[in-house]
């Protein structure tokens, strides 16, 4: 796949989780562990609109962040 048709169905992943309300979850209310919800806490991130604009490796660039807890993530998501 490329870069352009990954970024299409992103953005048409976005719209359809606007426009059902779902990007205003709040994070704690999400099954989280409490490490990964520290971590997300720490860089202020409340809502799961706020964390879906960040990729994989901006997350593993978080203080805390490993990669159980980025599959965690991914797997709630």
């Amino acid at each position: 796949m490329t870069k352009i048709f990954l970024k299409k169905k992103v953005s048409q992943l976005l719209v359809n989780l606007e426009k059902d309300g779902k990007l205003l979850i709040i994070l704690k209310d999400l099954d989280f562990s409490v490490r990964t919800m520290n971590c997300l806490s720490n860089q202020g991130l409340k809502t799961l609109g706020e964390l879906v604009v960040y990729s994989e490796h901006d997350l593993r660039s978080f203080p805390k962040m490993g990669r159980t807890s980025i599959e965690e993530i991914k797997n709630i998501l």
